[in-house]
């Protein structure tokens, strides 16, 4: 049996935050979408116009999932009189997913207008990383947690932004119909892969990026396209030339100036990331022939002991020498790094929160 779904369609509606988990859910055959707003049309943020909106109902039918998208310019488009109209109505749902009879799902920003109508009180919550601290100033009684893809609390579901819809879209898939379910949509989107609630918001594959150097951008590419492997002992001096252009030596100075950070610790994090995928896929990732990597990670995610090695305090076990030593001379600091909290933005860009 469907599942009804109504998403809350105001003026200015993010457009990715409407359509990313409606096409989600619709892909999957088990849910009934419904658009409903206190107008019968609005603009949405890409400046397309959606019509034949039904109004909002008294009541929604028990068992229904109501999903409030973020807008763009939420300081002014929530401010409105027509976002006014749907904050009164969506308070007198308040009861109904107190009782659990109506699940709320808010995207984005949409946690905004959802705290303001008091549906947040008690909550565990999240929202977009540009207007979390919003969020806590305007909804003091909630619990907002930071750098979360969403965060489910009892009958009340948030979500950062925009492709983090998507995200619990899935989520929501795989709780009605199954993880098959869910992994069926995410191949028929050409989603890369599903995120967790307790994924970061932040990406490990955007970290360190926010430079010009076209230098390092080439070995950062090659480490994104093989982040299995293990750099710092991989890459000799010539195959390090023949990447990115440059001799090692140079590479660590021009590395440390564009990125702040060694390049042996730079590549940490996309390993790490794609240690946790292969965990997840059982598929183990290629550890190089005389060292073995760990996962610092290893007891969060049961102990799996093919990935621990007896070196638990970070990532990789130290290696005899590394690739690149510029100052041959001074004492090689210890590039072991935790996996914890490894994030750059996978939402950068997404202005106008």
């Amino acid at each position: 049996m469907q599942r009804k779904v109504y998403f809350v369609t105001l003026p200015g509606v993010m457009s990715l935050d409407l359509t990313g988990p409606a096409e989600a859910l619709r892909l999957s055959g088990q849910f009934h979408l419904h658009y409903i707003g206190p107008q019968a049309e609005v603009m949405m943020s890409t400046g397309l116009t959606v019509s034949h909106l039904q109004p909002l109902p008294e009541s929604l039918p028990a068992g229904s999932i109501l999903i409030m998208p973020g807008v763009a310019e939420s300081a002014e488009n929530f401010a409105s009189p027509v976002a006014q109209t749907a904050c009164d109505w969506l308070h007198q749902q308040k009861s109904a997913i107190e009782a659990g009879s109506l699940t709320l799902v808010c995207i984005c920003s949409g946690s905004l207008l959802a705290g303001k109508a008091g549906l947040l009180d008690g909550y565990q919550c999240t929202t977009h990383h540009d207007v979390i601290d919003r969020l806590r100033q305007q909804v003091p009684a909630a619990q907002v947690k930071d750098n979360r893809i969403f965060v489910e609390d009892r009958f009340v579901l948030t979500s950062a932004g925009i492709s983090a819809g998507i995200d619990l879209a899935l989520h929501l898939i795989a709780t009605h119909s199954g993880p098959q379910a869910a992994l069926d949509v995410a191949r028929e989107m050409v989603v890369y892969f599903r995120r967790g609630g307790d994924d970061p918001q932040l990406s490990p594959w955007l970290r360190y990026r926010n430079h010009l150097h076209p230098a390092v951008h080439r070995a950062q590419n090659l480490m994104a396209a093989e982040p299995e492997s293990a750099w710092q002992w991989k890459m000799s001096p010539p195959e390090h030339t023949s990447v990115a252009a440059t001799s090692p030596a140079y590479s660590a100075s021009i590395w440390a100036s564009a990125c702040a950070i060694t390049m042996n610790n730079c590549a940490s994090p996309s390993h790490s990331n794609a240690c946790n995928k292969a965990r997840v896929s059982k598929k183990p990732p290629s550890p190089p022939d005389s060292h073995r990597q760990g996962n610092s990670d290893g007891r969060r995610n049961g102990g799996d002991k093919s990935f621990n090695s007896p070196n638990s305090a970070g990532l990789f076990s130290p290696a005899p020498s590394p690739v690149i030593n510029p100052r041959p001379d001074r004492r090689q600091t210890d590039t072991r790094r935790s996996a914890a909290g490894i994030a750059g933005n996978r939402d950068a860009g997404c202005a106008g929160r």
